[in-house]
This record gives C-alpha cells, structure tokens and sequence, in this order.
C-alpha cells in the first residue's frame, strides 16, 4: 500500500488535468496543475517546506528553533503547517506594507451602530415581522440542515444562536419580546425536547434546524432628523417553531410558536463569527449580522406598536389572510406618509 510519513509528503504532489473547453481550439495539449490540492490549499505550500528544508540543511534553523515571519496570507500558513509538523515554534506578524484596506478588513468585527440621541428622532415606530423560511430570500438562514460536511462555522442561524446560548456567549434569553421573564436552559430544552415513552422505548423528539419555519423580528424604524434618514435598528428575534410535545401526533395543529427571544445586540458578536456563505470565497465572507442589519429577508408585518395593548393584526381582523396582508401594507404605507416632508417651499 502506497501512503506518505506525514502530511508533508502530499506537498507538490497535486494533480495534472487537462484542459478541455478553453483550449478545444489549440492543437496541442494543455495540462493545469491543481496547486489547490496541497494541505493548506496554496502552492505557497511548496516554498514553505523548501524554505525550512534550506534552513535546516545549511544549519540556520536548529531542533527548537523559532520560525518568524511577516505574512498575511498563504506564506504563513504554509510555513505554519511544516513547522508545527516538524516542530518548530511559529511567529507571524503583519508587515507594515500591507494597505489599510486589507488591514480594515481583516479587522473583522461587527460594524459598530452610530449614535442617536433622543432629540434627533423626528419619528419612530415599533414593529413586529414574521419572516417565513419558505421563500427563497430566506433561505440562507434555514441552511444548513446537514452538518457533515462543512466547516465549522457554518451552521444554520437557529444552531448558532442555540450554540451562543449553551456557550454562555448569550447570557440572556426570554420568554417574550418585551423581556418582561428570563428564561434558563433548563426550561428552553423542555421546549426542544420531549421524550416519549412507547413500551420499553424511550425515544427522543427533538426540534432541529429543519423543524424552524421562521422568525419573528422586532425592530424599530425611526427617522433621523440630524441626518435626514430613515433607519432601522432590529431589537430582538425569535425562532419559530412547533410544539415539540405535539410533533408527530394527532395534537400537531401545524401553528408556530416563539421558541425564545433573544435581545439581538447581544448576539451579534456570535453571528458575526458566523458566515452565511463561503468563507475561503475571494470577495469579504458576510455573516449573519450583515445580513440581519441590511434587512436582506423579506418579511410580514403582524404587529405593530399601539394604544391597544401592541396587539397583532391577527388579533382584530380574524380568519382572513388576504386583508391581513392588506393591513401589513397599510401600516408600512402609513408609516411613509408620517415622513413625507414638505419640498419647494419655506419650512
């Protein structure tokens, strides 16, 4: 059996493909070598390892020696791959020649909200959104529902909040979305969990990634008299999903109910870590926070801040979808009209 001592032994030796559709007008052969294939995904890796073998033959580099390097990007990663596997200690730093674009974005922090005082708001108003997995513009925070094959930090938003809550990372979860009551992790698994006893069975039901229909969204848009904007700033979200005692029973009544409400500034630390897409993609990965503060989802209105005790839509126009969607859109239009401002004339 052919097999290599250790990683190291997979570098340089990638494939040769032969190019077909770019080259079917040539007479010749044109093979591409797949440098993607070594371990760290770079021929960088080649140098790495015949820079350290160079070192090592002509005594520069010792057993225990340091490796230091000014890198910002597949330099050090190869050099970190052959040093950690023949045991050297590694130091890397950012060269002082990198642009400050590059450094902005490797700053890769979520973007810090601006501040508003309360004078400068001319108008505001409270709403709350479904936003309905189904449709095909929100299907980025359904995905993934299997797990088996991507990295880590690619998980579903469901699971990186529930992951951010068993973390500790969000410390406060609660039953509402007006955080009247805390709720402990204790009491949200008994609304994920439920095992049922059939026989001499105990089996699990269990709500996952792929039982979340939506979220419900709480935000408030206001306008920004200072600067002459309308703006949005998301308040809390909640996942939305059965009842985990009623899931394959004659109960299952198909209605969705707020699983737990997370105050969202809270979270967007850990759905900032979280990338939606590709994060090894060549253009900046975008993470759940950027999606989320861009408003890219579309959404119902099915409450909206009022005298009557912010009750829902569903709660005066009952048993009637189409004029709930009516009134939805009657409330965003209102909205609007309150900042209608007066043009071609003295204010």
């Amino acid at each position: 059996m052919k097999y290599v001592e250790n990683i190291l032994g997979t570098i340089g030796n990638t494939p040769m493909v032969k190019m077909n559709v770019l080259t079917k007008e040539l007479p010749c052969l044109v093979l591409a070598k797949y440098e993607t294939f070594n371990p760290g995904n770079s021929v960088k890796d080649r140098m790495a390892l015949q820079m350290i073998e160079d070192a090592e033959a002509d005594g520069r580099l010792k057993p225990g020696g340091t490796i230091i390097e000014g890198t910002s990007g597949n330099t050090g990663m190869g050099l970190a791959l052959v040093g950690i596997i023949k045991g050297y200690k590694c130091i890397f730093v950012l060269a002082d020649k990198q642009s400050k674009e590059k450094i902005a974005a490797d700053n890769d922090k979520p973007l810090v909200y601006g501040y508003i005082d309360d004078r400068d708001i001319l108008w505001s108003k409270v709403v709350w959104e479904f936003v309905d997995l189904n449709q095909k513009i929100n299907l980025p925070y359904y995905f993934p529902i299997d797990t088996s094959n991507i990295s880590n930090d690619r998980r579903s938003l469901f699971d990186t909040l529930l992951k951010g809550i068993r973390k500790g990372v969000i410390k406060n979860v609660y039953s509402d979305s007006f955080f009247t009551s805390k709720i402990t992790g204790s009491e949200i698994n008994e609304k994920l969990l439920d095992n049922r006893i059939q026989g001499d069975d105990t089996i699990p039901y269990t709500v996952t990634t792929q039982d979340i229909e939506g979220y419900m969204m709480k935000g408030m848009w206001y306008f920004d008299k200072r600067l002459g904007e309308l703006k949005y700033r998301l308040l809390a979200l909640a996942p939305m999903g059965k009842d985990v005692q009623a899931i394959g029973t004659d109960a299952d009544d198909g209605e969705l109910y707020e699983l737990f409400w997370v105050f969202y500034p809270e979270t967007r630390e850990i759905l900032h870590a979280a990338k939606v897409f590709n994060p090894k993609n060549v253009s900046q990965p975008i993470s759940y926070d950027h999606l989320l503060n861009a408003r890219r989802f579309n959404a119902v209105i099915v409450r909206e801040e009022n005298v009557y005790g912010n009750r829902k839509i569903a709660d005066y126009i009952r048993g009637n979808a189409l004029f709930q969607l009516l009134e939805a859109d009657r409330i965003k239009a209102v909205s609007y009209t309150h900042l209608t401002l007066p043009t071609n004339r003295e204010v």
